[in-house]
């Protein structure tokens, strides 16, 4: 079954216009994602926007479960932006590779009995969309010779086409055109039964007994809605700030905690570059970091906010960009030998980004502080980012960024890598529930801790106000309060208060410390903590969002300290830190309690309806009700809730995974 590869394989970023011509009839499937806008450019056709081409993920042939790139072909639009809304100028076809290695989906998937090779476009689109894992190039047997090579031992081979390969016929499933009417379970059931008879022919005695699972009591999915929502904790502010924020709220009719969000999301921004919090795991303290994130509707008044709060860096950010784009434009007309070094590119806040981008960024950038910061919240949640197949990576990447400000990636290839350390990084992401709500209920995002280290409002749209004419002459840019806000961002952004300097970090920023006094009262705040996420406590439904904010309460006091100008964190300012936490802790209860029934939930149900206590895990994708749930990302976040509340678990029977529920609690079993 081992056939020798060859030494060097074709990539195939060669085979981009073949696999072009090929008349492809399906390709709706969430298998191939569709490109959302600036996730990917076209080097030929960078003034085209790719959004809505499909991306297919292309994978090294020595492992094909290592991502390394994405196929992009579709249709592109040029537009004209001077007209609202835009119009199409011009539509291109467009094929590119962005990165490169064989054209592979579903490879990288946890357990895998088998994986398959092709040679025909169409029966590659049509496996992968039924969840197996195929590759695919022009030549049958070289397809076959790179699943040899880029899969395990463990895993089996077999091929297919609509012509028989020159070798390994034994491995090879032959395919028409009737294969076109084939469902998803056909698919499977067909190659199913091709693997069990070369399992059969090897060793009929090679299927293993599961051990029997020791149940727990089953916890709870979904909490009652009994929370209300809470009054903000403006009082926690500095006197300057707190008045901007209600000034700002007043102004466009929002909410304060709309308001105050943003203003300390800008706040971690300005004081990161100079401080950093106390820890109660490092004697170097840990970043002031934090990640906020706000549910509001569309065009409801959180832009102008951000646009309030963060004025002034922008404007400097806007000028330091200038000077750049200046210097950039003087230094490339300079002969190649009197240029010297390329001026730096300064940015550091972004709008509409991917967290590859950012990597990039934060690793050739001239700063040391960055944010992402953004009213159109789907950039995060609807794009590249959160929604691709390498969701979990995206994932791991904003994690450490908040946590460390340390990023290590490799992107595309090992020329493509990137190393920094001490550039703290920050969100301020506000976006639309529709938008965001897969995402918050996605059991994924939340046992990865991403959305436990958020500082979280979804406050209540503000009944609409009547507007007058003395009402529309007062403007937000003439008022003394936010002017005085103003000032004071430029004062910290450029000549800023550095506290107590007797504990200065390794990286140059000061550790901020905490009194006597603040200690106590984090020790309380602490057990407070401990007992309300336990068993039957008011967070053990987010018991991780609950124990997170133990050390990121420090943060917030941190921030709090820096710009109250004050030496160190008191028990005043501890308080005050505190008080924001436990209303962001509140803010998720009360979202959640009001929430629709969750991924994990409307799963539960599907599996007590099936009449029986094993079902095949791989059955569920293509009957579960639903239809979202049938998606491999949703599925499995679903099932891993569940798993984890001891409500099912998952039995392997040789090859095959069956999803077993609770006796405890179900009525079946």
């Amino acid at each position: 079954m081992n056939a020798k590869c060859p030494d060097t394989l074709e990539m195939f970023s060669t085979d981009v216009a073949e696999f072009e011509r090929s008349n492809l009839s399906s390709q709706s499937s969430s298998v191939f994602k569709a490109v959302i806008a600036d996730s990917f450019i076209d080097p030929q056709n960078p003034d085209f926007d790719c959004e809505g081409c499909k991306a297919y993920p292309l994978a090294s042939p020595d492992n094909l479960s290592i991502l390394t790139g994405y196929l992009v072909k579709g249709v592109a639009h040029k537009w004209d932006a001077t007209t609202e809304p835009h119009t199409v100028i011009k539509k291109k076809k467009v094929a590119f590779s962005v990165g490169s290695g064989v054209l592979a989906t579903n490879t990288n998937k946890k357990y895998l009995s088998y994986a398959i090779g092709t040679n025909d476009p169409e029966l590659f689109v049509k496996i992968a969309e039924a969840g197996e894992a195929v590759i695919y190039h022009k030549d049958i047997d070289t397809a076959y010779q790179i699943v040899n090579k880029g899969m395990p031992e463990s895993i089996f081979r077999l091929i297919a086409g609509k012509s028989a390969p020159k070798d390994n016929a034994d491995l090879f499933v032959q395919l028409d055109d009737s294969f076109k009417e084939f469902t998803k379970a056909d698919i499977k059931k067909l190659f199913l039964e091709k693997v069990n008879q070369l399992k059969q022919s090897i060793d009929q005695d090679s299927f293993e007994q599961p051990q029997a699972h020791e149940w727990e009591e089953p916890q709870p999915l979904h909490i009652a809605n009994q929370y209300v929502e809470g009054e903000y904790p403006i009082h926690a502010f500095p006197d300057v700030i707190a008045k901007a924020i209600k000034k700002s709220a007043h102004f466009h009719n929002v909410p304060l905690a709309v308001a105050a969000q943003t203003y300390l999301g800008e706040q971690a921004y300005i004081a990161q570059r100079h401080i950093k919090a106390p820890s109660d795991k490092s004697e170097k303290g840990q970043p002031c970091s934090l990640f906020m994130l706000t549910i509001f509707p569309s065009g409801e008044g959180k832009d102008v906010c951000k646009s309030d709060a963060s004025k002034v860096s922008e404007a400097i950010e806007s000028e330091n960009m200038q000077r750049f784009d200046a210097d950039k434009k003087s230094w490339s007309k300079k002969k190649s030998d009197e240029r010297g070094d390329a001026p730096v590119n300064p940015m550091s806040r972004f709008k509409k980004t991917t967290t590859q981008a950012i990597i990039r960024m934060m690793a050739d950038g001239a700063g040391s502080s960055y944010i992402w910061a953004t009213g159109e919240g789907g950039y995060l949640f609807s794009g590249y980012s959160l929604k691709s197949d390498t969701v979990g990576e995206s994932i791991s990447v904003l994690n450490d960024l908040v946590d460390t400000g340390k990023g290590n990636a490799l992107l595309r290839n090992a020329e493509d890598s990137h190393y920094f350390e001490n550039k703290y990084f920050s969100l301020d992401i506000a976006v639309q529930d529709v938008v965001a709500r897969p995402a918050l209920t996605n059991s994924l995002l939340r046992e990865q801790g991403f959305l436990a280290r958020v500082l979280f409002a979804a406050p209540t749209p503000l009944q609409h106000r009547e507007v007058t004419l003395e009402q529309q002459s007062i403007k937000p840019y003439d008022d003394e309060d936010l002017k005085a806000y103003w000032q004071f961002c430029e004062k910290m952004l450029t000549t800023p208060y550095f506290g107590n300097k007797l504990f200065v970090g390794d990286d140059g920023r000061v550790v901020i410390t905490k009194c006597q006094d603040a200690e106590r009262l984090h020790i309380q705040y602490q057990n407070y903590i401990g007992q309300e996420a336990g068993k039957g406590g008011k967070y053990e439904f987010i018991r991780a969002y609950a124990l997170r904010t133990n050390q990121y309460v420090l943060r917030v006091a941190a921030i709090l300290a820096y710009c109250s100008e004050a030496d160190y964190i008191d028990a005043r300012i501890m308080q005050n830190a505190i008080d924001l936490c436990k209303y962001s802790l509140d803010e998720w209860l009360r979202y959640y309690g009001k929430a629709e029934k969750s991924d994990s939930e409307l799963m539960l149900e599907w599996l007590k309806k099936q009449d029986s206590s094993k079902i095949l895990k791989s059955a569920i994708s293509t009957t579960v009700y639903p239809k979202h749930l049938r998606s491999k990302n949703n599925r499995d976040a679903a099932l891993n809730h569940l798993i984890d509340a001891e409500h099912i678990h998952i039995e392997q029977i040789g090859k095959k995974e069956y999803v077993v529920l609770n006796p405890l609690f179900s009525k079946v079993g």
